[in-house]
This record gives structure tokens, sequence and C-alpha cells, in this order.
């Protein structure tokens, strides 16, 4: 699940690793991403030692939502800009519904680019890492009037649907993920006499409680990945793609 990864694994600020940063130098940006980890090593670390590993696919959205700027002195405008502002279409001014139709352009059109800046790096990780597949499934949901990304759409069927219709052909599924949507396909799995790793990443194992208590229970066991006796063993010394800047 590549934007549930991607997010745990910016909860990893580089400030958590001092030993790393001692032997390699401060960082130029303090949020770990996917191009500064040696998946080799990652993949290594979460397979069973009696297990061989055939294909590691890694999920995400192919594109962004599509959106477009109307024109100020439309009806569409003003609906849109009303709607977000919450202020009655009448009140509304044409100069003010302009100026939130321009910011939302500029929002978009920044989320555009760094969304094609992550596909980018992602041809570094698949080049690198053959055993790497990526697979793009379904949009990046976003509001840019709200300046938000909503969530990925098609992304979680698309891995569900696979792990189900590939379960012939393995006898262990490693999911990395924390999404409790996944709940019914990991019961598939077993339902089929399969097992199936649940990978949790992320600074520390969160509790075992709610949703999160439910899909590890769900799974046969629970591989967490975290903490400075981990992660730090498995970064690269060297920023392969331009660094990208926080998340807003």
């Amino acid at each position: 699940d590549g934007e549930n990864l991607r997010y745990s694994l910016m909860d990893f600020r580089r400030e958590h690793f001092p030993e790393h940063q001692r032997l390699f130098g401060p960082p130029a940006n303090p949020y770990l991403r996917e191009v500064d980890v040696d998946w080799e090593k990652f993949l290594a670390h979460i397979v069973p030692p009696d297990h061989r590993l055939i294909r590691a696919y890694w999920y995400k959205a192919g594109q962004l939502s599509e959106w477009y700027k109307p024109a100020a002195n439309s009806e569409v405008g003003r609906r849109w800009v009303s709607k977000h502002l919450r202020i009655a279409p009448d009140r509304l001014t044409e100069p003010q519904i302009q100026g939130e139709l321009d910011r939302a352009e500029r929002w978009y059109n920044r989320e555009r680019d760094r969304h094609r800046e992550i596909l980018r790096s992602h041809n570094f990780i698949m080049v690198t890492y053959n055993i790497i597949e990526f697979r793009y499934q379904g949009i990046l949901q976003v509001d840019p009037l709200g300046e938000d990304r909503i969530g990925e759409r098609g992304v979680d069927i698309a891995l569900a649907v696979d792990m189900i219709s590939m379960v012939r052909d393995y006898d262990l599924a490693i999911l990395v993920t924390g999404d409790i949507d996944f709940a019914p396909a990991i019961q598939a799995v077993k339902n089929n006499l399969r097992q199936v790793v649940q990978v949790a990443v992320g600074p520390r194992l969160p509790p075992f409680i709610g949703k999160a208590r439910k899909l590890r229970e769900m799974a046969d066991y629970v591989l967490p990945v975290f903490g400075d006796e981990i992660i730090p063993n498995m970064l690269l010394k060297e920023p392969q793609p331009p660094a990208e800047a926080p998340p807003s």
C-alpha cells in the first residue's frame, strides 16, 4: 500500500536517528522518503528465512483527479467558491471569486508537480530493485479549493483483487499497510489456507486498539518495522532524486 507506506515513512524524521547523522551528516530533507530506503535490506528483513520472495508489488494512484479553473464570472465558479467559503453566492464579489480560484489553481499545479516527482522517484526504485514492480491504479482525489488530499480511489480495490486472484501462486502474503479496508481480503486469503503477515511501519508500534487492533488480529502475525535499531540500518547514504517539499 504505497500511500500508507509513504506517510508511515514520513513519521520517521531524520532527527530520530542521531547515529545515522553522525556517520553521514545532516540530511537536506528532514522527512524520510521512499528513495532514502535500501529496499533490498527492507525486503530481506520482512521475508521469513524459510520463504522465497516471488515479487514485491507496490500500489499507488497513477494520477490526480482532474480539475479545471472555471471563469470567475461563471455560475460554476461562483457556486464552487460559495460552497467552499460557506458564503451565499450573492454575497461574493467577482474579485473575491477570482482570488480563490487563482489560489486553488496554484495549489493544484504544485500538487501535480509533486505527484510527478513521486513517480520519477519510483522509476529510480524500479530500476534499482528489479524485484519491485509498481502497479498504478486509480486516482488521488484532491480538493484544490480546500487544498486537501482527500485520498486514493481504486488503489485498495486493485491490491485486494490481486491478493485474491493470485492466491494459488503463493503460500504467504506479506501486506505492508495499516489500512483496515484490507480486512476482507486478508480473510479471503486465509480462507484459501494461505498465511498473511502484516508489516507495521512507523517510529513506534501503534496501540492495539480500535481498527488497528482488528487488522492485527486478522493477520497470522504482525511484523513491526520501527525504531532506532532497524530503520537506520536500511537507509541509503546518498539521496537520489531531488528533495521533496514537506507535506502541506
